[in-house]
């Protein structure tokens, strides 16, 4: 009837092919996984008649237009499948769609910079007074931030700016390629749409995406999902390790440790139902069933979000589900009453009115438009309907009508709900029955994204998985499970991972151990990886990372070593190349003087500090693995925050408190009301994590102290977002500062023994040379175990400064320097509380 029967024979065949070669294909997506026909070519993998799917949502007889399917591939190879089409078709009959990219803000502001000649770091500091939002306008900034208003009336260079940017902002600046269009036609593109060539010579429409269906052309969207590509990751190491074969589409969809898993939402890393929202919700619904897990990804939006606590409490008997009409009961049973799916308002007026599911569709469509004088008509037609074909009283089929629109607004297609939620369910199962395998997927698809790489890496900690630093004989280049000696998994490092190495390096490194063994020092590693993508730059990334540690080495020696190291091993090739090495090669290499010969006599280094290893690592690798800015601040921590973290969801809102943690973020805002400058602050303790909003007042007192990967000490109080814990700061200090500001007195720890008389002076003059207004006291302890309390001397009242504190811990040994805080939160009593200020002000 409606001649598509190629278009589905199309995509039925590249999707094939994709599957064929092992290329992840996603089971659906939209509405083309209610069809009966695209289940049947191997289009999707969603049965339409287990999951209640409607043919007519996506290809409506009623009203015919153009079929639309949505296909993901796995995101890393998705462009196979596409080359696939371009052979099998003819490149001249295959293009991808344009799209066309606009003068915003910022760019504006550079561009018309750029084109007067004024300096890049004006422009620069222009665009930082632009507020970031993807809706943002020049005019918009002008009313957001008012010191970007100020400097457009009275700096010359941005004055001349404006003068031309508010003209042309919002004009098409280039052209670019869709993300996912492509169209393929029966005959030559060239004969129906105008084209053109993208940077790598590829045809592009010179149309968009409207005006390319309008002319009749039938489009496809070859989606990238990075999820499919960590299930076969996952699927991959779980074969690799165990050698177990596993077929996500044919995984049970009752598992209990599944469902187990989204009870505790212990969702991290699952598909869709990740956020701190959906898991609180998850918990409160305990799902039992796959339909749930649908219904629970179709609610989760701004509309039906209201509906989520209703549909809770029906679930658990807590509160009556009541139908409109008994014909709604087999319907709206599976989402307990509430109307979830725009489905369900197409079987409800093929049910109750007697319309066709096409005729259905399309009320469905003029519902969700909410066009007046259309939806009285339609009105009239369904209580008509409902009258005539099941008897139901005209008032009443007013009234279902109502609420069907009302539904109808933010009805969600079942359809693509279902495909998702499949594809939830598979990500559940993997991470719930082989969390290992699962997590370092899941880690691997972030690699080089240093903003969601640590959150999942925290993720596998908080799992019980110790991460391992990268190491040149034992990572590959992406992350992978690893048993340790106690038995415990760990998670070692990928060297694909490291920032300035690279994947061609990384595949190197590991082609040549796997050919010819474990590397035995710096100058046999450099000896045998050769080639333009092994050159200094990625030796010192190695190196600091904590990569080549594996040679009993310190990282300070070996990076003082590389020139050294390398000219060995040039020596060592050319040795090797031209024979003169065999005499070498017939001795062991464990010999005595073997290191020397090797080469590995590097010259002597000072070992990196503490701060320079730590500082390298997270900045090569996005987290801290050998140790954490914190370690030293642990006692001091204890010492003066009156709540770790951890314990703050178990406060009552309100609750005054002082934390201590790392400043990991500090994230600069202007307030819309006030338009003053203030900020949100990530603080974390190594295991935990908190936003600290530190609004104008306290922001514009405290500015000096918000500085990112500094320690801090933070007094304010206990607040929830969105469920979410929350300290609104009122006083923040750099955490080292808390001694001298919120220590009652101090305690030292003496050791008795044949120092104790000299080192007790010399506390004493260092008291003296420290004068301040804390108590010290000092805690004697004896061999024995007794320990006694004195305080050195009412006249020796310190200074707890930084200095005091390091040289005093240098005199009697770590941690021998502890506090007692004052009960105070605050150094300065807060003038008001802050349980009534509105969020940004």
């Amino acid at each position: 009837r409606t001649n598509f029967i190629n278009y589905f024979l199309v995509v039925s065949d590249f999707v094939q092919w994709a599957r064929r070669n092992d290329i992840p294909v996603g089971p659906g997506r939209g509405s083309g996984a209610g069809s009966m026909l695209a289940y049947a070519l191997d289009i999707t993998q969603i049965d339409p008649i287990r999951f209640d799917l409607i043919f007519e949502r996506f290809l409506n007889p009623e009203r015919v237009s153009p079929p639309d399917f949505d296909i993901d591939f796995c995101q890393s190879r998705r462009d196979l499948v596409l080359h696939y089409v371009k052979e099998k078709y003819g490149t001249d009959r295959v293009a991808q769609i344009v799209t066309f990219g606009k003068l915003g803000a910022k760019t504006v502001v550079r561009d018309i910079a750029r084109a007067l000649e004024i300096p890049l770091e004006r422009s620069d500091t222009f665009c930082k007074l632009i507020p970031e939002s993807p809706d943002m306008t020049l005019a918009k900034a002008k009313t957001d931030n008012p010191q970007f208003d100020a400097m457009c009336a009275t700096d010359p260079d941005l004055r001349r700016i404006m003068r031309y940017a508010e003209t042309i902002e919002g004009l098409y600046r280039n052209a670019g390629v869709h993300a996912a269009g492509v169209v393929i036609g029966d005959r030559p593109l060239i004969d129906i749409i105008p084209l053109a060539r993208d940077k790598e010579g590829q045809p592009v429409t010179q149309y968009s995406m409207k005006p390319v269906e309008d002319c009749g052309l039938l489009k496809m969207d070859f989606l990238g999902l990075k999820t499919l590509t960590v299930i076969k990751e996952c699927v991959d190491l779980i074969k690799e390790l165990h050698n177990i074969d596993i077929d996500p589409i044919q995984l049970p969809l009752d598992d209990k440790l599944t469902f187990d898993l989204f009870s505790r939402a212990d969702t991290v890393g699952v598909f869709q139902v990740e956020s701190a929202g959906m898991r609180r919700v998850l918990a409160d619904l305990k799902p039992t069933s796959i339909d749930e897990i649908i219904a629970v990804i179709a609610l989760f939006r701004p509309g039906p979000m209201d509906m989520i606590p209703t549909f809770i409490k029906r679930k658990q008997g807590k509160e009556e589900i009541i139908y409109d009409h008994p014909l709604l009961e087999p319907i709206l049973k599976e989402t307990y009453g509430v109307m979830v799916y725009q489905e369900q308002v197409q079987r409800a007026a093929n049910i109750l009115a007697g319309y066709s599911l096409g005729q259905a569709d399309m009320l469905r469509r003029a519902m969700g438009k909410k066009l007046r004088e259309e939806m009285a008509k339609e009105r009239a037609k369904f209580i008509a309907g409902c009258v005539k074909a099941n008897n139901i009283p005209e008032e009443q089929a007013g009234q279902i009508f109502d609420n069907m629109e009302k539904f109808a607004g933010y009805g969600f297609n079942k359809s693509h709900a279902a495909a998702y939620g499949v594809i939830t369910y598979q990500t559940a199962w993997l991470k719930a029955h082989y969390p290992a395998e699962y997590m370092c997927a899941q880690i691997s698809s972030e690699i080089g994204n240093f903003d969601k790489l640590p959150g999942f890496i925290s993720e596998a900690e908080t799992m019980g998985m110790k991460i391992l630093t990268p190491c040149v004989n034992r990572s590959s280049a992406r992350f992978t499970p690893e048993t340790r000696r106690n038995g415990k998994t760990a998670v070692r490092y990928g060297l694909g991972g490291i920032k300035g190495v690279g994947e061609m390096a990384a595949d190197l490194i590991i082609k040549e151990r796997r050919q010819n063994g474990e590397y035995k020092s710096l100058v046999d590693f450099c000896s045998r990886v050769g080639g333009n993508a092994l050159n200094k730059r990625v030796l010192e990334a190695l190196i600091k990372c904590g990569a080549m540690d594996c040679f009993d080495m310190h990282r300070g020696r070996l990076l003082a070593g590389i020139a050294t190291a390398m000219a060995r091993a040039s020596e060592k090739i050319r040795e090797r190349e031209s024979g003169q090495g065999n005499l070498f090669n017939t001795l062991s290499e464990d010999a005595p003087g073997m290191e020397a010969i090797l080469g590995d006599d590097l010259p002597d280094a000072p070992p990196l500090s503490n701060h320079e290893a730590l500082s390298a690592e997270r900045e090569l690798l996005g987290i801290y693995i050998s140790g954490h800015p914190l370690d030293n601040y642990r006692n001091m921590m204890l010492d003066f925050q009156t709540f770790s973290l951890s314990t703050l969801d178990s406060l009552p809102e309100g609750r005054d408190v002082r934390v201590a943690g790392l400043a990991t973020s500090v994230q600069r805002r202007i307030s819309q009301k006030t338009k003053k400058q203030w900020a949100t602050i990530l603080l974390s303790d190594g295991e935990n994590t908190i936003d600290v909003p530190a609004f104008a007042e306290t922001f514009a007192a405290y500015e000096a102290a918000c500085v990112e990967n500094e320690p801090l000490l933070v007094c304010g109080q206990v607040k929830r977002r969105d469920g979410q814990v929350q300290v609104i700061a009122r006083e923040i200090y750099r955490l080292n500062e808390a001694p001298n500001n919120f220590a009652d007195h101090v305690m030292t720890l003496v050791r008795v023994d044949d120092t104790a008389e000299t080192r007790l002076q010399q506390l004493g003059e260092l008291a003296t040379t420290h004068p301040g207004n804390t108590r010290m006291l000092i805690c004697l302890s004896y061999p024995t175990g007794q320990k006694v309390v004195v305080e050195s001397s009412p006249t020796k009242s310190v200074a707890l400064t930084t200095s005091f504190i390091s040289q005093t811990e240098e005199l009697l040994g770590r941690n021998t320097v502890r506090f007692n805080a004052r009960q105070d939160i605050y150094k300065n009593p807060p003038p008001r509380r802050y349980g009534g200020r509105n969020w940004g002000d």
